[in-house]
């Protein structure tokens, strides 16, 4: 690497620090360079080498840790240009769970739209990841808003409009909060919504990075994301002679695989370290012994396969399937990295439109933030 491309990437590295020290200054009021001095030393290693003086601990250089040595340090330069995903899964009023793990990462590492490089989402992480990609709002205002949106969001319909809910509500909302005109090529980092054509029954991925997408509004790519039937509807649009079903409906409720084939092969990330973190909405464990089993007859075998809670079996091994795939990946390849978090629910809680268990979510969401359920760091 010549002298230019370490001076560019130190500067990038430098202005994510300072972001972070400004927000930690302002939080407490603090204008003094002892605190600035104190909180390098304090959280981040690379600048507590620099400013040290000692000899860096990664690469072990027998000269001074300045940051010259220090951008030639590979595994330094490999963080700095590590590609970051954060995928979130559908799951309806259990989409508020994840934000507790969110806001843990967004305190460490600053605004989640400058944190991860891209976000995909389906459903109701769709929405989540939707308006955290638009830099418009903080995963703490996020949380702080999240259950009197919610509850406005599954405010009853009338049964005679043929759904339990009116996506009306969720329309005036995202207009207060990102605005109807906002584009999908305007995000801050690169987004990817789920949704299913219902006329060829296939997944269709909205992408901000391809130009068609891009210009789309992103409510009405939302929109077509957070389309349950029963609850809010299909989407039909007379227009362009399209209906949309909801993200989570096939097998990318939580899309994993596709925005990991996006990012290596797609946007050719494939020479980079590649970070995925997933972000799934609470489940229930499903499993029968061999004496329940038994006696499942026809009709519950029936009621098994159609499993309305978790759209279809098919689509409960999806998760567990794609999990498992990213999970024998990133154990054999050093350059990937994929981390986990979700936590098991009681069956009762298991409900896309479960208003009343807000408290009890936040309390699992609370759990699931302390540890992920699966972390695999890539290898230097």
């Amino acid at each position: 690497m010549n002298e230019k491309s370490q001076e560019m990437l130190f500067i990038k590295f430098m202005k994510s620090q300072i972001e972070k020290i400004n927000r930690e200054r302002e939080n407490n009021n603090r204008t003094d360079d002892e605190f600035v001095i104190n909180w390098i030393s304090q959280n981040s290693c690379k600048f507590r080498e620099t400013w040290n003086n000692s000899l860096c601990s990664k690469c072990q250089k027998s000269d001074k840790c300045g940051w010259k040595s220090l951008m030639n340090c590979n595994d330094f330069q490999k963080e700095l240009e590590m590609k970051r995903l954060a995928v979130f899964s559908g799951g309806g009023c259990k989409g508020y769970m994840p934000l507790f793990t969110l806001i843990k990462i967004e305190n460490q590492f600053g605004p989640l739209d400058r944190y991860y490089d891209l976000m995909a989402g389906s459903s109701v992480g769709a929405i989540n990841a939707a308006i955290l990609s638009t830099g418009k709002m903080s995963v703490k205002t996020l949380i702080s808003i999240y259950p009197d949106l919610i509850k406005q969001v599954f405010k009853k319909n009338g049964w005679f409009n043929g759904t339990i809910y009116n996506r009306e509500n969720f329309i005036k909302i995202w207009d207060q909060l990102i605005g109807k005109d906002f584009k999908m090529k305007d995000c801050k980092c690169k987004l990817q919504i789920t949704s299913v054509n219902f006329l060829n029954q296939e997944n269709h991925f909205f992408k901000s990075w391809e130009e068609k997408d891009g210009n789309e509004k992103l409510l009405d790519v939302v929109l077509r994301s957070f389309a349950a039937p029963l609850y809010f509807g299909v989407l039909i649009d007379y227009i362009k002679k399209m209906i949309w079903f909801d993200g989570g409906m096939g097998n990318a409720n939580l899309p994993i695989d596709r925005a990991f084939t996006e990012a290596r092969d797609i946007l050719k990330w494939a020479n980079d370290i590649i970070q995925v973190d997933a972000f799934g909405c609470g489940y229930t464990d499903s499993s029968l012994s061999f004496e329940e089993g038994i006696k499942h007859k026809t009709f519950r075998q029936l009621l098994n396969y159609f499993d309305f809670n978790d759209g279809g079996l098919a689509r409960a091994q999806a998760r567990s399937e794609q999990v498992k795939k990213m999970e024998i990946i990133a154990k054999n390849n050093n350059n990937f990295g994929f981390t986990y978090y979700d936590i098991e629910i009681p069956k009762n809680m298991d409900k896309l439109d479960g208003i009343k268990f807000l408290e009890q979510y936040k309390e699992y969401g609370i759990k699931m933030s302390e540890k992920p359920l699966i972390e695999i760091r890539y290898r230097k």
